[in-house]
């Protein structure tokens, strides 16, 4: 736990950062601050129900708005560095409040170095529910606000300019040149260079605009998102291959690029339509009520293409999503695939995934080619239109039409541009529908849920009974047990027995149908899951390695030193191993880890589980891969730990000194005591015992 002054201090500087975010900032108890020793921001997130993430500032870092910073400003006078929140200004820069100087202070070329190059950003999360589309607005509505002002402005600037040339061209036709004054048309072409040049500085300002909030609803939406998909119950992750689940998460970088440009362009459409429908009024209503009626029938029609191609779009993102778990599928099969000689398969399976895709996107671009043919050919029939009417009517001058026929074209382009922005708003239906199941889905813990606090290992299941289908047999029937703080308990019986499915019970990753989990007395079902399995070292029969070197794999990005993590090869079995590595804990463990045997995978994945010193163990199978003098030391060294030990296995050398074994068949806990116990009464154990 940190001191209290510099608690303080990092804490008024996140309430700080999150005012700018709309994000209410908690004070955490200790138990946080034990728990998430790592750094006390980490506590600090997690009590306020915020996402927070580690960068770095480099170079010309306080020139760049990156959003507000948590940052760590070094006092030239004694060195010691104090937690300030960097905010943000109009100008461009950053501005911070010195608790040392008591005053507010631009960060420039003087001062920028004073800062620790590691800091910490702050950012909101989506409400711990099933979500809803509005959700997601609301998370980014407040940050893109000023941008979104900026445009108003510049498309009602845009539009006035853009009435002011039909405007012009009027004045010019029934006055200037009839009068052949050169001085004021002179004067009118140097307000209509002004006004152009006027038009692109507003063009650029538009584009700046868009790419800020391109830029702030990509760092707020995407992690949000991921942030929300991490948070699902495992079960979730069983419906879907890793492949399509990412697409899914990816669509809404796809949503957020074609909402950024449909918005601008349907917000401006609406400026310069207004602007344009009430100059066509007041020159010629009647002409006016026509120009609207052509500019309806223009949306309508590219609605309607709009409206064809969607078909075919969701068609393209399902075989998409498709495609990419096969993929990923082959990928990750291919040393299998090759010893089955059966690539061509995997290439034919591939081919026909691709080639359904490619057809609904030909067939998505015909209807688009065709849509392109109507906008040309609607343009002109509608000019046609105009000037057949303008033929039947004498009361317009030439000047006036003319100023009428510049403000309906551009009102008629404005239209197509709205017309085509509702099109790209149809395309993300068919993205927002693959991601539906991923926002619909209810995050596994929310704010009902108690923290846990610092375990003590006690655990006890009353009457659980669980299945995995709604008709399909119990996985688990009606088992209770009570394990003490500290006992070592071995879970035994065949395959299938239940033992598996008892451990996912234990952490959370499926929910009985029956009967309650309790850790410290309390049902897990209202405790923060993930709380609790942070306090959990677990090994799992599919533990895998990561790419990287063995410090990462072991210790991750927990905060934990590299003495950590001998501490935790030591008790791995591995210390010996990695020191006659020529690299040490800084050897790679590549892909999957393909550069050591199965066992000493299984070596690194419980040293991983063992680093942070927690106060439960579970292994399933955890070394079903060492050899006997190994797996003999591993778990020698397991029992001198005064942690809860749940360990299943099918070797008896792993069991044999265990306070209890509980002994599983179909789900059911058959018989439970210690080894000599259960071996003397000549049941199934001893049977089981016999045979190996």
């Amino acid at each position: 736990m940190p001191n209290n002054e510099q608690s303080d201090v990092l804490l008024d500087a996140c309430r700080q950062v999150g005012r700018v975010l709309g994000v209410e900032i908690k004070s955490p108890t200790d138990t946080y601050y034990n728990l998430y020793s790592r750094h006390p921001i980490f506590a600090i997130a997690r009590a306020s129900s915020a996402g927070v993430r580690k960068v770095s500032l480099r170079d010309d870092w306080w020139q760049q708005d990156g959003g507000p910073i948590v940052g760590y400003h070094i006092h030239a006078s004694d060195g010691i560095s104090f937690p300030v929140a960097l905010l943000p200004t109009n100008t461009g820069h950053y501005h911070f409040d010195d608790p040392i100087q008591k005053k507010r202070r631009i960060v420039d070329t003087d001062n920028a170095g004073q800062f620790e190059k590691t800091a910490f950003v702050l950012y909101r999360t989506l409400p711990k529910r099933a979500l809803r589309h509005i959700d997601l607005v609301r998370i980014v509505l407040p940050t893109i606000r000023r941008d979104i002002f900026t445009l108003v402005i510049t498309g009602t600037v845009g539009g006035f300019l853009g009435m002011l040339l039909s405007i012009v061209t009027a004045y010019v036709f029934d006055t200037v040149i009839p009068t052949g004054d050169r001085g004021q048309l002179f004067l009118l072409g140097a307000i209509l260079v002004f006004s152009a040049l006027s038009v692109t500085l507003f063009n650029v300002v538009c584009a700046i605009a868009v790419l800020r909030i391109e830029g702030k609803v990509d760092a707020t939406l995407q992690t949000a998102v991921w942030n929300h998909l991490l948070s699902l119950p495992p079960s979730f992750f069983r419906s879907y291959t890793a492949g399509d689940l990412i697409e899914r998460a990816m669509a809404i970088n796809n949503i957020k690029l074609v909402l950024s440009d449909s918005f601008t362009l349907s917000l401006l459409g609406a400026i310069f339509t207004g602007f344009n429908l009430l100059l066509l009024f007041y020159y010629d209503a009647t002409l006016a009520l026509v120009a609207t009626a052509i500019f309806v029938v223009s949306v309508c029609c590219t609605l309607l293409f709009g409206r064809l191609r969607l078909r075919y779009w969701r068609e393209s993102v399902h075989w998409q999503g498709k495609n990419a778990g096969l993929v990923l599928q082959v990928l990750n099969a291919i040393p299998k695939l090759r010893a089955a000689g059966a690539e061509e398969s995997a290439y034919r399976l591939w081919q026909r995934g691709f080639r359904q895709q490619r057809q609904a996107v030909f067939a998505a671009e015909k209807a688009r080619s065709y849509q392109t043919v109507f906008t040309a050919f609607y343009s002109v029939a509608a000019s046609m239109i105009l000037f057949a009417i303008f033929y039947q009517r004498s009361n317009l001058t030439t000047g006036t039409f003319l100023a009428f026929h510049l403000a309906f074209t551009q009102l008629l382009f404005a239209g197509l541009q709205l017309g085509g922005a509702f099109v790209s708003l149809l395309s993300v239906v068919p993205l927002y529908e693959r991601l539906k199941p991923l926002l619909e889905t209810t995050p596994e813990v929310n704010d009902q849920h108690k923290h846990p606090g610092q375990l003590s290992g006690a655990i006890e299941l009353k009457q659980v009974s669980f299945r995995y289908t709604s008709n399909g047999p119990l996985a688990v029937d009606n088992v209770s047990c009570s394990i003490q703080a500290g006992e070592f308990i071995a879970l035994v019986g065949a395959s299938g027995s239940g033992k598996s499915t008892f451990i996912r019970l234990l952490l959370g990753f499926e929910t009985p149908n029956m009967g309650m989990v309790n850790y410290d007395k309390t049902a897990l079902n209202e405790l923060d899951v993930q709380a609790v399995r942070q306090q959990i070292g677990v090994v799992l029969q599919n533990s895998q390695t990561t790419a990287g070197d063995l410090l990462t794999n072991i210790v991750g990005d927990s905060g934990l030193i590299i003495d950590d993590a001998w501490y935790a090869a030591r008790l791995a079995g591995l210390e010996e191993t990695i020191k006659h590595l020529p690299m040490g804990m800084f050897t790679q463990v590549g892909s999957e880890g393909s550069t050591f045997s199965g066992g000493q995978r299984q070596q690194i994945a419980i040293a991983r589980a063992l680093a942070f010193r927690p106060k439960i163990i579970i292994f399933d199978e955890a070394t079903s891969a060492l050899d006997d003098t190994t797996q003999q030391s591993v778990m020698e060294n397991l029992r001198q730990l005064n942690v809860t030990r749940i360990v299943a296995a099918h070797r008896l050398s792993t069991v044999i000194h265990a306070d209890r074994i509980l002994v599983f068949e179909q789900g059911r806990i058959i018989e439970s005591g210690p080894y000599d116990e259960l071996t003397a009464a000549g049941g199934y154990f001893a049977a089981l015992s016999a045979k190996k």
